[in-house]
């Protein structure tokens, strides 16, 4: 959706540079998702791909603050950050789902005072038109992350399980050994004595009734 806007629209208005940023809400980072010129220099690749935190910088600051910014001259705006060239004005947009910010749309240009209210406009339309698809992104890439945890957790579970069941196994096996070397040690001293029971019974001794019983 994001390669849709910079592909489709914003190659066609004459613009040098333009670059959509989508909120990273967990980490409040902005991050770099799609962009047009010198940050794409083939297919669906952008360069030097950077990370903005909410508040920093103009991009930063829209984000921070849901309104958009018109720089005529960046030479004068501590805020501005150089990507990959530096430029002399800009024009930053907010992304809205509703009344929160997922992105902004940024522009820059060479040229000092290029955005005009018209760019504006433009931009902010474009802005609307896309949220609903790119909110919808979002929550589906939010489920398939979600998904792809449980699956995770139920494959590490299921192997858990496995192990417990084959450690189990092993356990029986060992016990059932034991079991049965403790057998066989507590039988044989009552074999020997046995044993030597019947030897005695069979020889001429003559023993006592008392003798006998014992």
């Amino acid at each position: 959706i994001t390669w849709a806007i910079t592909e489709n629209v914003i190659s066609k208005l004459g613009f040098e540079d333009c670059v959509v940023y989508i909120l990273n809400s967990e980490k409040k980072v902005l991050i770099q998702k799609a962009a047009y010129g010198n940050k794409n220099p083939f297919g669906y690749h952008i360069k030097d791909e950077i990370t903005i935190p909410i508040g920093m910088g103009i991009v930063g600051h829209v984000a921070q603050t849901g309104q958009y910014e018109i720089i005529g001259d960046t030479a004068h705006d501590s805020r501005y950050i150089v990507d990959d060239n530096s430029r002399s004005s800009e024009l930053a947009v907010p992304i809205f789902s509703g009344k929160d910010i997922i992105g902004v749309i940024d522009s820059e240009h060479s040229q000092k005072n290029f955005f005009t209210k018209a760019h504006l406009e433009l931009i902010t339309s474009i802005a609307a038109m896309a949220s609903n698809r790119i909110t919808h992104a979002i929550s589906l890439e939010k489920l398939e992350r979600h998904q792809a945890t449980l699956e995770h957790q139920i494959q590490e579970r299921t192997q858990q399980l496995e192990n417990a069941i084959l450690n189990l196994k092993r356990s029986n096996a060992d016990l059932e050994q034991y079991a049965h070397a403790v057998s066989h040690d507590l039988k044989e001293p009552t074999r020997t004595i046995s044993g030597f029971l019947k030897l005695l019974e069979r020889s001429d001794t003559k023993f006592s009734d008392k003798s006998k019983e014992y």
